[in-house]
This record gives C-alpha cells, structure tokens and sequence, in this order.
C-alpha cells in the first residue's frame, strides 16, 4: 500500500458528507460553521463553534484511544495492555471535561457534566472493539502487515472526485489477504441509509488513493455503542458513478452561495436562510445568535 497522496492547497470549499449534511439542514447553521470569520461576530461565532458535546466528546475519544491502541500494538504488540488503555481513556475523559466547554451546560441542559457521562459509554466501546473479530484479527494475523497500516491518515482525507475537492476521512486502512480493508468506527446511534453512502465514499477515497479497482476494496462500518454491529456495502462502478455525480451536483449547490468560488468568500449573510422547524435549532451551537 502507497503513502497517502498530498494536495497543495487551495482557497475553494471541499465537498464532504458532515459539510453537506450542514448545507441541506440548514444555511444559516452552514455560514456559521463555515463562514463565521467573515462575520462581524467573529469571535462569539468561533467560541460557540468550538461547544462540544456528550456524545461528541464520546466518538472523538473512543477513536482517539483506539488509534492509539494501534499504533501501539503497530510498535510492540506485548506493550498494549487493555488496563493501560482503559487509564489513558479515563485521562483523556478528565482532560476534556476540564479544558472544553460542553453544550449541554452552556445551554443549561445539564448543570455539570460529570465524568461517568463520558467514562461509562467510553469503556463500553471499548470494551466492543475488545472483543470484535477485527481486534483479535489484527492482533493475531494482520500485525504481520503492521507496517503498512495507515491510521487515521492525515489531510482530512482530501481527495479529488470529478476534479473538485473533497473530503472523506477513514479511519484505519490495511491490506488483508490481498485486499483493501476500511474500518470506520461509529459509537453513536445507526443510520444505514447515510452510513451505505459514507462506505461508498471510502471505496471511492481508497481506489484513487491507491490506485486498484473498487472490487478489491472492502468497506465496513463498525458500530461499538449499545449493542456491536457491523454494517457492509457492496460497492460496484455503477455506485461510483452515482457518488461522482451527487458531490458534483452538492458542490455546485454550495458555490451559489458563494460570492466568489475560487476564494471560498460567502453572500451576505441574509441570504442563508434560518430554518423554520425550530426542533432543529434544539441541536445547533449557534442557536443563541438567531434568538432561538
């Protein structure tokens, strides 16, 4: 398996499934996100942009250990001890309730967060992974292909589909008997529908990255959260096709909103439109800025 590809870097906006998923739900939450440093509220938007949350603060530590776990087992496999690993969770659980603010408190959902809000789900997705066949797969077979692991690849994931800019970021890619494998792990709720369409997106990424055809990859989503599940799509060139066609279509969609492309600089503010169904805004960091 090749090194990841670098891009130089460009001004124009990057296609990707969470920058999408923001567009479609609602403009104004997308300007924030997005678009906050042209406000005149620059900074109140970037300190609001930076809330994290329970289950966030979850899926970003549950991958974190694990990528570390890996990359320890990658260097000697006799020093990755589960207790260890456990410990390190805990500190990072500590860490962040210390040095983050959490939306649940900002907005007085929850008058503190504790550290067992974070710990308890935590070890128990660990706890899944502990006990998957990929875990003990890789530590008994595919450690003997260490060397060739890429975990968590750096860039964001930035790619090219139908010559735009994208981003699908992996989570771990290894060879397995020939193959391509992607793991991409969710501790959060199930969503087959948008979860087929992120693996056709890393089939996509792992064919032009390393150059081999769609039919030598193999994309699986694995869930750790309430119950372990694993979720696989059979990807085909017909499917390929499609998803060149829909970042396309996106990215297009989100270029009307800019003033100019090639700088990636936003339309007036006004013309990202607030979302009527307010059961969204129940959701959003920046709901404090559109009175809602």
């Amino acid at each position: 398996m090749a090194s990841i590809k670098k891009y130089k870097f460009t001004s124009i906006l990057g296609w990707s499934f969470s920058r999408y998923d923001t567009f479609r739900k609602c403009k104004r939450q997308y300007y924030y996100q997005y678009y906050g440093k042209f406000d005149k509220k620059a900074s109140q938007i970037n300190f609001l942009k930076r809330l994290t949350s329970i289950p966030l603060e979850i899926g970003n530590i549950t991958h974190d250990v694990i990528a570390e776990l890996l990359k320890m087992v990658r260097k000697d496999s006799g020093k990755a001890k589960y207790k260890s690993l456990i410990d390190f969770s805990e500190r990072e659980c500590k860490r962040q309730l210390k040095e983050r603010c959490f939306f649940e408190k900002y907005y007085k959902q929850k008058e503190e967060i504790k550290l067992d809000d974070l710990f308890t789900k935590v070890k128990n997705c660990l706890d899944s992974f502990r006990q998957s066949k990929w875990k003990n797969w890789l530590f008994a077979e595919g450690i003997k292909e260490s060397e060739k692991w890429i975990i968590e690849p750096a860039g964001y994931g930035e790619t090219r589909v139908g010559g735009g800019k994208a981003y699908l970021k992996v989570d771990f890619i290894f060879p397995k008997n020939g193959r391509v494998v992607v793991l991409d792990w969710k501790t959060g709720k199930r969503d087959s529908t948008k979860h087929k369409n992120q693996l056709i997106g890393y089939v996509y990424y792992a064919s032009k990255q390393f150059e081999v055809g769609v039919d030598t990859i193999d994309a699986h989503i694995i869930y750790l959260g309430d119950e372990y599940g694993e979720l696989i799509a059979d990807v085909n060139d017909f499917d390929i096709s499609n998803f060149e066609d829909k970042v396309r279509e996106e990215t297009e969609n989100m270029y009307e909103y800019c003033s100019g492309i090639e700088e990636n600089s936003p339309l007036p503010k006004e013309e990202f439109q607030m979302i009527e169904n307010l059961n969204i805004c129940k959701f959003c960091n920046y709901k404090e800025l559109c009175g809602r």
